[in-house]
C-alpha cells in the first residue's frame, strides 16, 4: 500500500487528537500516553485513549482496567461456488499472497491461512463464482479509569493482518464521539514505522515520538520521523530515560535533520517503574518524583502546542 492510499483511508477527528508513537518498541510510549492522558483529566478535560498497539496491546493492563463491549473484527474470505467456476484461473493470478493455487483445467485450491483478505479474487471472477464470507480475526473493546475512557483493538493470536484491527478501533473511536463529548483523544500506536504505525498516526494533530539515548534509539527514531513527513504529521520528540547517557548529541542530530525538536526529556526514575507495576500512573502515584514533573511539564507543552 502506498502513501496516497494510506491518507484516502482515514480521516481527521473533529477533536484536537494527539498521537504517542516510537520507531522502536521499548520507549516508553504506552507510559507516556497514559500520563499525557491522566495529566489533561486533571484540568478537567474529558479524555478518549485509544490503543492502537493491537499485536501487544496494554493500556488496559498500566491502568488495571477490565475491557468489555467488545466487538468482532471480520476479514473477508472467499467461498467458492464450484458450481459456477469455469476454471479460468483468473483468481490464482491476481492473489498477491498466493493464496490460491491453480492447475490448468482444474478447481482452485484455497489456502486460507494466507489469505489477507483484500478481495481482488472476488472482484476478477467473471462467473462470479466467488461468493463472500469471513473470519474474525480480532476485537476492539472499550472501558474506562480514572475519569478516562479507553478504546482498545487486539489482534486474535496467530492472525498477520492487523491493518483490520487497526481501521476497526479508529472507526470505533469516531462511534465514540459522535455519542459522547470529547475534548481530546490520544491514540498509542504499536511500535516500528510500518503501514499500521501510519494508519494510526494520519489525521493527528501532532505526534509525539518517544525515544531513548541509545544507538537503537537514534536509528529508530530516523525512521519515525520520516514516515511522519511521508504523511504530513507534525511532530515533536520525548526524549525517555534522558539521563540513562549524558551525550544527547546524536538525538539533537536527528531532530535537526528533519527540523523538529526535543519537546520533553523524560528522567530515569523508579518511580514510574513502582507505579508501572501498581497499575496506577505515576502523576497520580507520586506527582513529587522527578519523571512525574518532567511529565507534567510535557503535557503542559503539548496543551500550549494544541491551545486547549
Amino acid at each position: 500500500m502506498n502513501v496516497a492510499e494510506l491518507l484516502n483511508e482515514t480521516h481527521k477527528f473533529n477533536v484536537p487528537t494527539i498521537c504517542v508513537t516510537g520507531g522502536k518498541g521499548g520507549t516508553g510510549k504506552s507510559t507516556i500516553a497514559v500520563n499525557l492522558a491522566i495529566f489533561f483529566t486533571l484540568l478537567g478535560k474529558k479524555v478518549l485513549l485509544a490503543d492502537c498497539d493491537v499485536d501487544a496491546p496494554n493500556i488496559a493492563i498500566l491502568l488495571n482496567v477490565n475491557l468489555g463491549s467488545r466487538e468482532e473484527v471480520h476479514q473477508f474470505v472467499p467461498q467458492f461456488n464450484l458450481d459456477k467456476c469455469i476454471k479460468c484461473g483468473r483468481c490464482a493470478e491476481v492473489c498477491r499472497s498466493h493464496a490460491i493455487l491453480h492447475v490448468k483445467n482444474s478447481f482452485p485450491i484455497f489456502f486460507k491461512s494466507l489469505c489477507t483478505g483484500c478481495e481482488a479474487c472476488k472482484l476478477v471472477c467473471k462467473s462470479q463464482a466467488i461468493e463472500e464470507g469471513y473470519k474474525v480475526i480480532g476485537w476492539t473493546s472499550i472501558g474506562s479509569a480514572y475519569n478516562i475512557d479507553i478504546v482498545s483493538g487486539e489482534l486474535k493470536l496467530k492472525e498477520a493482518e492487523s491493518a483490520a484491527v487497526v481501521i476497526a478501533v479508529k472507526e470505533r473511536i469516531q462511534k465514540m464521539l459522535n455519542t459522547n463529548k470529547y475534548d481530546l483523544v490520544i491514540i498509542d500506536t504499536a511500535p516500528g514505522a510500518h503501514c499500521d504505525v501510519a494508519r494510526s498516526m494520519i489525521g493527528s494533530d501532532i505526534a509525539l515520538a518517544v525515544t531513548e539515548p541509545t544507538p537503537f534509539g537514534a536509528h529508530d527514531l530516523d525512521l519515525i520521523l520520516k514516515l511522519a513527513e511521508r504523511i504530513n504529521v507534525k511532530m515533536k520528540v520525548v526524549l525517555n530515560r534522558s539521563n540513562l547517557l549524558e551525550n544527547h548529541d546524536v538525538i539533537e542530530e536527528i531532530c535537526k535533520k528533519h527540523s523538529t525538536d526535543i519537546i520533553a526529556k523524560i528522567p530515569l526514575d523508579d518511580h514510574i517503574l513502582r507505579s508501572y507495576v501498581k497499575g496506577k500512573p505515576v502523576l497520580l502515584d507520586n506527582l513529587d518524583s522527578p519523571g512525574a514533573k518532567a511529565l507534567i511539564e510535557l503535557g503542559g507543552k503539548v496543551k500550549g502546542v494544541l491551545e486547549i
